[in-house]
């Protein structure tokens, strides 16, 4: 567990309190393709973000997403957990790359049987995570 979800510089700001606890992807596996932080809260929600200081390839988030996803799916049902709600946030310093930026509006995450769009948010925003999920 970590106290924040932090990567070069590039932070996620979680918000209102809800109860949660933040696993660090790396310490998850071996592989080492995996998303840099994995959020459960209280309320059943599970957030997936990656977070980028700058390069933006779309098919090393999108893979670092899937395997963060996966990786949480395992830890809910070993903990009994059934009932969640999957999210995927890529937090990147800029989204100038108009190329990835619209190959990204297009990616879906598929875990199981269902497939998840990759919400976007700046690093260190002011904007929290939980606002962006509530939006």
């Amino acid at each position: 567990m970590v106290p924040v979800c932090c990567e070069n510089n590039c932070r996620l700001r979680i918000g209102a309190e809800r109860g949660h606890v933040i696993l660090k992807g790396e310490k998850l596996t071996r592989q080492g393709k995996i998303c840099d932080c994995i959020i459960f809260q209280n309320d059943g929600t599970v957030v997936m973000a990656e977070l980028k200081s700058h390069d933006l390839s779309v098919s090393h988030i999108v893979e670092q997403l899937t395997n963060g996803g996966k990786k949480a799916v395992e830890i809910a049902g070993k903990a009994g957990v059934h009932e969640y709600g999957l999210y995927f946030i890529l937090v990147a310093r800029s989204f100038k790359n108009y190329s990835a930026k619209s190959r990204l509006n297009l990616q879906m995450i598929r875990i199981g049987s269902k497939s998840y769009r990759i919400r976007r948010i700046k690093c260190n925003s002011t904007r929290t995570m939980n606002d962006m999920l509530n939006a």
